[in-house]
């Protein structure tokens, strides 16, 4: 295993990390992904990727998980490094961009945000989604990192004091050659080097000019050229053989994002069980036992039936606006507010997977993926299949043993949910 390609990612959330390592597993690079650095000395894998979990930490405290991570990689043999961002940017990017070069003593990463397929472009330096301006898109108003600026150099200036670079797109668009030139000057001052990106043959010209860099950052988007150049003939990963497939299938979305909204309607006007909770009564103890209580015994009884289950909170506009208002009466700032809700949640489908010996699951949204995975005490998971764009399955290392599509709630298209259903029901 030493002798092969081994790459080291350190992601800042659970759905990030499995989007970037589903791009190697399809290229025959067994991927696995861990909860702590100490982890991944117990698995054998071409990709080993650890979740900091530090999107929503402060800057000192994401820089030392992120350091704390790369020297666990160093050790465990890696040949190439990736710090694996969110695709618009969001969580604490120069620190920890600066964390992977303190700590390998590397002077130059290599920057590329976009993801061409997902609708996340660069233009200039600049960030798109589906063609608008991040800072004008959706995520500017996200709850818990808004994006007010759409230039990429000024979001990784915030954290760090490097020198920051651009490749532009005219220039990728001469070709691998003319990139491996502009690179070389970039290494003589060190930094960051943003790369434009617009398309997949754009991100192709970057791979092949990139393939040998030690040191990348960015989207996962990349990672799905680069990992073509170690590509592997034989299959890496089985399916196991998963009991009770009579069981409806448990879904669970805590994203408030606007894809993820459509992506519940869609379902629920498909005949998917929908059993929502008002998050505004997790403030009083009692009422919110009662709540949920009532939630989890309706859930359970139509998984026992057969019928596919999802759980909610009730995330119009007005009533995320009044848990945030509420909320700063009673002294919880936005990220308590958030992990009340997602707690609640995750402590639901913790109660539904023992209650029901479910063994197939699928989460939309990070911070909710990150507190099940939590409480269920999965502490690695194997990467399986690609479902969707960005979005994967995994399979738990350990028990419980658990089929799982993790995503973020900003991917996949309308009926992904159907689509999720229908794969899993497969096993």
């Amino acid at each position: 295993m030493s002798e092969r390609y081994r790459a080291g990612v350190v992601g800042d959330d659970i759905t990030g990390c499995q989007d970037i390592g589903i791009f190697f597993t399809k290229q025959g690079l067994r991927s696995i992904t861990a909860s702590s650095p100490d982890e991944i000395f117990k698995h054998q894998a071409d990709v080993l990727i650890i979740d900091t979990d530090s999107r929503f930490d402060h800057a000192k405290q994401a820089y030392d998980k992120a350091a704390k991570a790369v020297k666990a990689l160093q050790q465990a043999g890696c040949t190439q490094y990736f710090k694996k961002t969110c695709s618009v940017f969001r969580g604490n990017i120069g620190a920890e961009f600066d964390a992977m070069l303190d700590t390998l003593n590397e002077s130059l990463m290599i920057v590329i945000a976009a993801f061409p397929k997902n609708g996340r472009t660069t233009v200039d330096g600049r960030h798109y989604v589906y063609g608008c301006e991040l800072a004008a898109s959706q995520f500017r108003h996200d709850p818990m990192n808004p994006m007010t600026s759409s230039d990429l150099a000024a979001i990784i200036a915030l954290q760090s004091k490097r020198p920051i670079h651009h490749l532009l797109l005219k220039t990728i668009r001469q070709g691998h050659h003319e990139v491996r030139r502009q690179i070389e000057e970039a290494q003589k001052v060190g930094g960051y080097l943003i790369c434009d990106c617009e398309t997949q043959q754009d991100l192709k010209i970057l791979a092949a000019a990139i393939v040998n860099e030690k040191v990348i950052g960015g989207s996962s988007a990349i990672a799905e050229e680069l990992a073509v150049y170690h590509k592997h003939q034989e299959t890496v990963q089985s399916h196991a053989v998963l009991p009770d497939k009579e069981r409806g299938i448990l879904l669970a979305v805590g994203s408030i994002n606007q894809q993820s909204k459509r992506q519940s309607a869609y379902a629920l006007a498909h005949g998917v069980i929908h059993i929502p909770f008002d998050p505004l009564m997790l403030y009083d103890r009692q009422a919110s036992e009662k709540m949920l209580e009532g939630c989890f015994q309706k859930a359970l009884g139509h998984l026992l039936k057969g019928e596919h289950v999802l759980l909610q909170p009730d995330c119009e506009n007005e009533k995320v606006t009044l848990m945030k208002t509420v909320g700063r009466t009673k002294g919880y700032d936005e990220k308590s507010v958030s992990k009340l809700v997602s707690t609640a949640l995750a402590k639901l489908v913790l109660q539904l997977i023992q209650a029901s010996n479910q063994h197939r699951i699928c989460i939309a949204g990070g911070d909710t993926s990150a507190r099940i995975i939590e409480m269920l005490n999965i502490h690695a998971s194997e990467l399986v299949d690609e479902i969707q764009t960005g979005i994967c399955s995994s399979l738990s290392l350990g028990e419980p043993k658990l089929l799982m599509i993790l995503k973020s709630g900003s991917f996949g298209n309308e009926q992904f949910l159907l689509d999720a259903i229908d794969y899993l029901k497969q096993y």
